[in-house]
């Protein structure tokens, strides 16, 4: 497993865990394999994507911690 784990790592990929319904395990495997290959298909699977699926990052636990701090102030 570890020797699978640094091929992984020399070929500039990272290992993930994600957790999705059964009904879209199929498809985000597909998309991960498809991202994977960094060719013309990825490239414009992953512009696309990045179109239709926002960003949705939120604040650092930090930040937030820092906001419910300052709210309890009031």
């Amino acid at each position: 497993m570890r020797a699978h784990r640094q091929r992984l790592i020399e070929a500039g990929l990272r290992r993930l865990e994600v957790h999705a319904r059964p009904a879209d395990a199929q498809l985000i495997r597909h998309l991960a394999r498809s991202l994977a290959r960094d060719d013309r298909e990825g490239a414009r699977l992953r512009k696309a994507l990045e179109a239709l699926v926002p960003d949705r990052k939120g604040p650092s636990f930090k930040e937030w911690q820092a906001s419910a701090d300052d709210s309890d102030e009031e």
